[in-house]
């Protein structure tokens, strides 16, 4: 599978080659810019077919600017739960040596969503129906910092749903609401 991508307006085209493996996953990639042969990277992955299902083939892999620096950054789908819980492998562009340089925070968001306007990230995770958390970060000073946090629990005992809404304050995060419901 091939696939290219705009890194930024004022870089050719990259081109980015799973290459396959015997063990049925895609394989790593190979990077390289637009009309040139000479491979500038190999990313490592492993990414398995049947654990990405039932994403479409063309979300493998997406470009997106992560990090909010005006270049592209990669986002290679390595898995999707039953419950819509997507995982990522994220490699930022790093303009100074024309490499994807992989990023340990963003590999380990649950279904991130990038607002570029905001620089702001949104997490999602479900375990059911009524456990589930959502996430969002703010892009400062080159971190991540979460700002909004809400956790949902399910007392299966009991029949409750419990909200919390956590917000950073004074540099901490407060609760300021919690919410019960029985289902």
């Amino acid at each position: 599978m091939t696939c290219r991508f705009s890194i930024n307006p004022k870089l050719p085209e990259f081109i980015f080659h799973f290459i396959g493996s015997d063990d049925n996953t895609f394989g790593d990639i190979e990077v390289r810019e637009e009309n040139s042969s000479r491979i500038i990277q190999t990313i490592e992955n492993e990414t398995d077919p049947g654990l990405v299902f039932p994403q479409h083939i063309e979300s493998v892999l997406s470009a997106v600017d992560a990090n909010f620096d005006g270049y592209n950054d990669l986002a290679i789908l390595s898995n999707c739960g039953g419950t819509g819980n997507c995982a990522y492998d994220f490699f930022l562009y790093d303009p100074s040596t024309n490499q994807f340089v992989p990023n340990r925070f963003l590999s380990d968001l649950s279904s991130p969503e990038f607002h570029e306007e905001k620089k702001r990230v949104t997490t999602h995770s479900h375990g059911s129906a009524a456990d589930w958390e959502r996430d969002t970060y703010q892009f400062e000073k080159g971190r991540y910092i979460l700002i909004h946090q809400e956790i949902s629990s399910w007392d299966r005992d009991t029949d409750v749903v419990t909200v919390l809404t956590y917000e950073l304050r004074d540099g901490k995060m407060v609760l300021v609401d919690s919410s019960t419901e029985h289902q």
